[in-house]
């Protein structure tokens, strides 16, 4: 420690103050010695002590009063207190540490073990510290390289970009013909231009990945036709080298919510390096959800494969597995990439393989299911389309009743975040449904949409009075009622 340890020592006793004082100033503490509460907060943030010591009871402002304030300031949250008392008791022992203080010594105090704590304290705050300045410096390196990382990356993509543009006008013949020998320089030029894209992108990826800025754009996708457009960026490159590519899907999937860029980039990355790892045969692309928990794919090749002893390498950063032979000049960060974008939709990433014999690498990601929703009508058509409507979300559990009695009963067992209600429902009608669920303290916080053709102001009022949260009218309008849900849920 580099400065004179400061310990201000707040009591209302001078005896008690003197004697403080007389057994720290030996060990070379500097003691600033005050007498009142007040006077002691007036002090600290001046003085910035490095540690207190404490008396409980004084006059005007009582020592858990000015624990309870160092406590409530930012400034002097973190200052450690050692409450020195006479009040030993269990309820008052409770109360100073929960008002903050760090230690409690009894008064009269034993010398020794005042300094023992005093010493004890001084140690941990030392550590404190230096775990701060860490974090701060820490924090200042990567808002550096973050930085850095963002400009550089603009730097090289500016120049890059000119070069490419070039390039593709050139190789389209357009300001003269161009040899074989031209032509052949060309491609291998975009080839590498290509490869330096790419590895723009995983740096800058990885860098959001790592420092937590990457930000997933959630959306309900109908994954059939998402991996039939991912499969086709492929085709011609498979038929190219004799092979094939095929989709199979267990069942009829239901929407996924999902960062569609993000899966299509992991999908992309999973089957070029299938094709690239594999001479003959097929890749094949597997989804489904037979658990009704996760969403699982599977990008299965009949490839070469991955020995043993390389699998556990396969996500680290920087690493690619096999022999010279099999390097294909990629950067390592792919698929590190793709199993934090997997993370990140809180999902999982591994592989099976066997080398010679292929490699089948799984994703899985959660169907996400948070709120519930109750539709309730008497009518199956207007049912089944509500249900077809808010399914097509892909976020919801629902549930449905087809009258008031049954409603109440479903309300019960399902516990519903919102319900979509008709109002002219048999056995028990929806304004007095709508009232029961409104009134039920257990659980307040569910939310109504009453829905009827209402034909009068009146009967929207009656709604609104029986406690909706929104009316709409029929036939209802799907995207207003959409728009209506996710603003309640």
């Amino acid at each position: 420690m580099n400065h004179r340890i400061k310990i201000l020592v707040v009591d209302n006793e001078p005896r008690d103050r003197a004697l403080l004082e007389a057994l720290l100033s030996p060990c070379g503490y500097e003691t600033i010695l005050v007498a009142s509460g007040q006077e002691a907060l007036e002090k600290v943030a001046g003085i910035q002590p490095d540690i207190i010591l404490l008396d409980l009871i004084m006059p005007k402002m009582s020592g858990f009063e000015v624990l309870q304030k160092l406590r409530a300031q930012e400034a002097t949250v973190s200052i450690p207190t050692i409450v020195i008392s006479s009040l030993q008791d269990s309820e008052n022992r409770t109360r100073a540490f929960d008002a903050g203080c760090d230690e409690i010594v009894s008064k009269p105090f034993d010398r020794t073990e005042l300094l023992a704590r005093i010493k004890s304290l001084l140690r941990i705050k030392h550590y404190h510290d230096e775990i701060e300045d860490s974090n701060k410096r820490l924090k200042a390196a990567e808002s550096v390289k973050d930085e850095f990382i963002s400009t550089v990356s603009h730097e090289l993509r500016t120049p890059l970009t000119a070069i490419k543009s070039s390039i593709d006008i050139l190789d389209t013949e357009a300001p003269g013909k161009l040899t074989n020998d031209q032509k052949i320089f060309i491609k291998r030029v975009k080839s590498n231009i290509d490869r330096l894209a790419r590895l723009i992108n995983d740096v800058l990826d990885l860098s959001k990945l790592e420092a937590g800025k990457m930000v997933l754009n959630l959306l309900p996708l109908h994954l059939e036709a998402i991996i039939q457009e991912v499969v086709e960026t492929h085709a011609q490159v498979a038929e190219s080298r004799g092979m094939k590519i095929r989709t199979e899907f267990k069942q009829k999937l239901p929407v996924l919510m999902a960062d569609k860029d993000r899966l299509i980039q992991v999908l992309n990355n999973l089957i070029s390096n299938a094709l690239k790892f594999t001479k003959e045969g097929e890749v094949v692309i597997l989804v489904h959800c037979e658990d009704k928990q996760h969403m699982t794919f599977c990008v299965r090749d009949t490839g070469i494969g991955i020995k043993e002893e390389d699998i556990p390498k396969l996500f680290e950063k920087f690493q690619q597995v096999g022999g010279p032979s099999q390097h294909t000049g990629g950067t390592g960060l792919g698929l590190t990439i793709c199993k934090q974008i997997i993370a990140k939709h809180n999902g999982l990433m591994w592989v099976e393989s066997q080398f010679g014999q292929g490699s089948a690498f799984y994703f899985t990601i959660p169907l996400r299911k948070e709120k519930r929703i109750l539709i309730v009508d008497d009518d199956r058509t207007t049912l089944e389309t509500l249900r077809a409507v808010v399914e097509e979300q892909g976020c919801y559990e629902i549930e449905m009743a087809s009258d008031g009695f049954l409603a109440g009963q479903k309300y019960s067992d399902f516990a519903p975040h919102l319900i979509i209600l008709d109002i002219n429902l048999p056995k028990i009608n929806g304004l007095e449904v709508c009232m029961r669920i409104k009134n039920d303290l257990k659980n307040k916080s569910t939310k109504i949409i009453m829905i009827s053709a209402f034909d009068t102001e009146l009967k929207k009022k009656e709604a609104w009075n029986a406690g909706a949260d929104e009316v709409l009218s029929k036939p209802v309008n799907t995207q207003e009622m959409i728009a209506k849900i996710r603003k309640l849920v």
